[in-house]
C-alpha cells in the first residue's frame, strides 16, 4: 500500500471508522445488509467490505507451466519461475515469460502495462542481440545491431531523396 495511502488508512482506523484485518480470508455468508467472513478463524461480520484481495501465486497449478516445468525445471520462489535475466525459461533460450510470471526478474508491476513494457524491451533486446549478431558487415566482420544505427534503413531510401527533390522542384517553381 502507498504510503499516502496508509496513512488514510492508519488514520482512519486511530478515529474507529474503519477495521482493517490482514490474514487468511473465507466468505461465511453475504446478505443484503452484510458480509460474513472468518479472518485467522475468526468471525467477523460487516456491513461493507471495501478491499479484499491478494493471493498466493503458484504457477505450477496452470497446467501448461508444470508440463514446462517437468521438461525444463527452474527454481520456484514463492510460486513464481526464476527465469534468465533476459526471462528465458531454463533449457529453452527461445521461449521467453512475460507478464505476472515474470514477477521476480521484472518486479510487482509484471502483470501491468508498465511491467509489460519493460518485459517486451527485455525480451526484444535479447532477441535483437541473438538475431543480429551474426550479421557481417562489408568487410565480412561480425557486426551486432549494438554496434551500429539500428534505424538506419528507416532513413536510407533513395525513393525518399527523389521525392525530396522534387518537392524541392515544384516549391521552386510555384515560387517564380
Amino acid at each position: 500500500v502507498p504510503p499516502l495511502y496508509m496513512d488514510d488508512i492508519k488514520s482512519l482506523e486511530a478515529k474507529g471508522r474503519l477495521t482493517r484485518l490482514v490474514g487468511e480470508v473465507q466468505v461465511t455468508s453475504v446478505s443484503d445488509a452484510s458480509v460474513s467472513v472468518s479472518v485467522n478463524g475468526s468471525p467477523h461480520k460487516f456491513d461493507v467490505v471495501v478491499n479484499a484481495c491478494g493471493h498466493r501465486p503458484s504457477c505450477l497449478d496452470l497446467p501448461i507451466i508444470a508440463d514446462l516445468h517437468a521438461s525444463s525445471p527452474v527454481s520456484i520462489v514463492g510460486g513464481l519461475p526464476v527465469l534468465s535475466s533476459d526471462l528465458q525459461w531454463g533449457e529453452y533460450k527461445d521461449l521467453y515469460v512475460v507478464g505476472a510470471l515474470a514477477s521476480l526478474q521484472v518486479g510487482p508491476d509484471a502483470g501491468n502495462l508498465m511491467g509489460l513494457g519493460r518485459a517486451a524491451q527485455m525480451v526484444t533486446d535479447a532477441m535483437g542481440k541473438k538475431a543480429f549478431s551474426k550479421y557481417k558487415n562489408s568487410s565480412g566482420n561480425v557486426q551486432g545491431w549494438y554496434k551500429s544505427n539500428r534505424f538506419a534503413e528507416a532513413f536510407d531510401s533513395s525513393d525518399d531523396e527523389d521525392e525530396e527533390d522534387e518537392e524541392d522542384e515544384a516549391e521552386e517553381s510555384d515560387e517564380s
